[in-house]
Protein backbone atom coordinates (compact mmCIF):
# COMPACT_ATOMS: atom_id res chain seq x y z
CA UNK A 1 0.00 0.00 0.00
CA UNK A 2 1.24 3.48 -0.87
CA UNK A 3 0.57 6.16 1.74
CA UNK A 4 1.07 9.91 1.47
CA UNK A 5 1.31 11.73 4.81
CA UNK A 6 0.80 15.51 4.70
CA UNK A 7 1.54 17.94 7.52
CA UNK A 8 2.69 21.51 8.09
CA UNK A 9 3.95 23.04 11.29
CA UNK A 10 6.71 22.54 13.80
CA UNK A 11 8.64 19.50 15.05
CA UNK A 12 5.60 18.61 17.17
CA UNK A 13 3.60 18.17 13.97
CA UNK A 14 6.27 16.49 11.85
CA UNK A 15 7.76 13.98 14.32
CA UNK A 16 4.55 11.98 14.91
CA UNK A 17 4.16 11.64 11.16
CA UNK A 18 7.75 10.44 10.88
CA UNK A 19 6.90 7.71 13.40
CA UNK A 20 3.81 6.74 11.42
CA UNK A 21 5.78 6.62 8.13
CA UNK A 22 8.46 4.47 9.77
CA UNK A 23 5.82 2.08 11.17
CA UNK A 24 4.23 1.77 7.74
CA UNK A 25 7.61 1.01 6.15
CA UNK A 26 8.40 -1.63 8.78
CA UNK A 27 5.06 -3.25 7.94
CA UNK A 28 6.09 -3.47 4.28
CA UNK A 29 4.22 -0.44 2.96
CA UNK A 30 5.46 2.59 1.04
CA UNK A 31 5.13 5.91 2.88
CA UNK A 32 6.03 9.40 1.72
CA UNK A 33 6.02 12.31 4.16
CA UNK A 34 5.25 15.69 2.60
CA UNK A 35 6.03 18.73 4.73
CA UNK A 36 8.15 21.86 5.03
CA UNK A 37 11.47 21.36 3.17
CA UNK A 38 13.27 22.52 6.33
CA UNK A 39 12.72 18.97 7.67
CA UNK A 40 14.00 17.17 4.55
CA UNK A 41 17.47 16.26 5.94
CA UNK A 42 15.99 14.86 9.13
CA UNK A 43 13.27 12.89 7.32
CA UNK A 44 15.56 11.44 4.67
CA UNK A 45 18.27 10.86 7.26
CA UNK A 46 15.77 8.59 9.03
CA UNK A 47 15.40 6.54 5.86
CA UNK A 48 11.99 7.94 4.97
CA UNK A 49 10.74 9.21 1.62
CA UNK A 50 10.23 12.99 1.52
CA UNK A 51 8.26 15.39 -0.67
CA UNK A 52 8.40 19.17 -0.35
CA UNK A 53 5.23 20.93 0.78
CA UNK A 54 5.59 24.71 0.70
CA UNK A 55 8.71 26.82 0.97
CA UNK A 56 11.51 26.12 3.48
CA UNK A 57 10.73 27.76 6.81
CA UNK A 58 12.72 27.38 10.02
CA UNK A 59 10.26 27.74 12.90
CA UNK A 60 13.01 29.36 15.01
CA UNK A 61 13.27 32.18 12.47
CA UNK A 62 9.50 32.59 12.46
CA UNK A 63 9.44 32.87 16.25
CA UNK A 64 12.19 35.53 16.15
CA UNK A 65 10.56 37.53 13.36
CA UNK A 66 6.84 37.26 14.18
CA UNK A 67 4.87 37.62 17.45
CA UNK A 68 3.65 34.01 17.20
CA UNK A 69 4.29 33.28 20.87
CA UNK A 70 2.31 36.32 22.06
CA UNK A 71 -0.73 35.09 23.97
CA UNK A 72 -3.05 37.61 22.30
CA UNK A 73 -1.56 38.32 18.87
CA UNK A 74 0.10 34.94 18.28
CA UNK A 75 -2.84 32.90 16.97
CA UNK A 76 -3.96 35.71 14.64
CA UNK A 77 -0.41 36.17 13.38
CA UNK A 78 -0.08 32.47 12.63
CA UNK A 79 -3.37 32.37 10.74
CA UNK A 80 -3.17 35.70 8.90
CA UNK A 81 0.55 35.90 8.16
CA UNK A 82 1.79 32.33 7.97
CA UNK A 83 -1.04 29.92 7.09
CA UNK A 84 -3.83 31.61 5.13
CA UNK A 85 -1.57 33.19 2.48
CA UNK A 86 -0.06 29.75 1.81
CA UNK A 87 -3.28 27.74 1.54
CA UNK A 88 -3.77 28.00 -2.26
CA UNK A 89 -0.19 26.91 -2.99
CA UNK A 90 -0.34 24.12 -0.39
CA UNK A 91 -3.58 22.74 -1.82
CA UNK A 92 -2.15 22.87 -5.34
CA UNK A 93 1.00 21.04 -4.20
CA UNK A 94 -1.08 18.41 -2.41
CA UNK A 95 -3.02 17.81 -5.62
CA UNK A 96 0.24 17.49 -7.58
CA UNK A 97 1.63 14.98 -5.10
CA UNK A 98 -1.54 12.89 -5.19
CA UNK A 99 -1.47 12.90 -8.99
CA UNK A 100 2.28 12.11 -9.11
CA UNK A 101 2.51 9.47 -6.37
CA UNK A 102 -0.97 7.92 -6.81
CA UNK A 103 -1.22 6.88 -3.14
CA UNK A 104 -3.80 4.40 -1.92
CA UNK A 105 -4.24 6.45 1.25
CA UNK A 106 -3.66 10.11 2.13
CA UNK A 107 -3.28 11.06 5.80
CA UNK A 108 -3.69 14.77 6.45
CA UNK A 109 -3.15 16.45 9.79
CA UNK A 110 -6.44 17.56 11.36
CA UNK A 111 -6.43 20.86 13.27
CA UNK A 112 -9.19 20.08 15.78
CA UNK A 113 -6.86 19.84 18.76
CA UNK A 114 -3.98 17.54 19.57
CA UNK A 115 -5.98 14.76 21.21
CA UNK A 116 -8.44 14.53 18.33
CA UNK A 117 -5.72 14.67 15.70
CA UNK A 118 -3.51 12.03 17.27
CA UNK A 119 -6.40 9.73 18.04
CA UNK A 120 -7.70 10.06 14.48
CA UNK A 121 -4.27 9.38 13.01
CA UNK A 122 -3.53 6.41 15.28
CA UNK A 123 -6.94 4.86 14.57
CA UNK A 124 -6.71 5.50 10.86
CA UNK A 125 -3.26 3.91 10.57
CA UNK A 126 -4.28 0.92 12.70
CA UNK A 127 -7.25 0.35 10.40
CA UNK A 128 -5.06 0.71 7.30
CA UNK A 129 -2.47 -1.76 8.59
CA UNK A 130 -5.13 -4.34 9.45
CA UNK A 131 -6.83 -4.22 6.07
CA UNK A 132 -4.15 -3.53 3.47
CA UNK A 133 -1.72 -6.02 1.97
CA UNK A 134 1.96 -5.04 1.99
CA UNK A 135 3.51 -3.72 -1.23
Amino acid sequence: MKTLLLTVGSHGDVHPFMDIAAALQRAGHTATLATNPHYQPQIQGSGLAFAALGEPMDIRDVIREQPVMDSVRGPLTVMRTLLLPEVPALVQRMRELIHELKPDVVVLKVEEGRDVRLTFTRDAIATILKSAPAD
